[in-house]
């Protein structure tokens, strides 16, 4: 048989998401379309932690995110890293979780 994302057996644990709805989440099950990136910062285990974040949004809200300025963060002054990472906590629309692995 095939597991769906409805299926909750079929989910890993969940890590606290935060920054968006849980209704956004619940588009999902309706065939809404997510955009997703992951990036990491770190050394790893022998010279430090690991870091690991993530952030979506639907695809409708493509044009929204690109609008607020999101690129790669090398590409960004550390001034507008802060601005943006503001903006995202507030935005509503965007979801994001960050991990942490020492």
């Amino acid at each position: 048989t095939t597991q769906t994302m409805a299926d909750d057996s079929a989910r890993p644990a969940a890590l606290p998401l935060h920054g968006c709805s849980p209704a956004l989440l619940e588009d999902s099950s309706k065939g809404e379309e997510f955009i997703m990136g992951i990036d990491e910062a770190g050394r790893g285990p022998t010279l430090g932690p690991m870091v690991y974040g993530s952030a979506f949004c639907a695809v409708k809200d493509e044009v929204r995110l690109r609008a607020m300025g999101f690129a790669d963060s090398k590409a960004l002054s550390e001034a507008r890293r802060d601005e943006l990472w503001s903006q995202l906590q507030e935005a509503g629309f965007i979801g994001w979780g960050i991990r942490v692995l020492h």
